[in-house]
């Protein structure tokens, strides 16, 4: 199963690395990952105060235990200054046809939701007039 590999509880047999995204948007709340998540980004950070479970709440100890020794990686959007070197890559290959100017690249930086790169591509590429 997933989370076996994922806890390392299991290995590949080839090798191999295992990648897990959650996402903010759109979706259920779960107690036990968000205080997992909270506590290994506490540590990552060497902050001293991790969160404590909350004694009135129900958690899965089976999220707690396969998240253990998992390691955490907060992602964040491309900076206006990155998403222009996207947005140069793009017109330099050909898939962008429109001349990057500072005004072009603060609209789509500023449609794709602060530079996420998905979006970015979908308001460069993909969206043609």
């Amino acid at each position: 199963h997933f989370m076996d590999h994922l806890s390392g509880l299991r290995s590949l047999p080839n090798g191999g690395l295992v990648i897990a995204a959650t996402s903010k948007s759109n979706n259920p709340k779960i107690p036990s990952l968000e205080l997992a998540l909270s506590q290994m980004e506490a540590r990552a950070s060497g902050n001293n105060e991790v969160p404590q479970r909350d004694p009135f709440q129900n958690f899965d100890d089976r999220v707690l235990q396969s998240l253990e020794g998992v390691q955490v990686t907060k992602l964040q959007g491309l900076t206006k200054e990155e998403a222009r070197g996207l947005m140069e890559y793009y017109a330099k290959s050909g898939i962008l046809r429109q001349t990057v100017s500072e005004a072009l690249v603060s609209e789509k930086w500023t449609l794709s939701g602060g530079g996420i790169v998905a979006e970015l591509e979908r308001a460069t590429v993909k969206m043609r007039i």
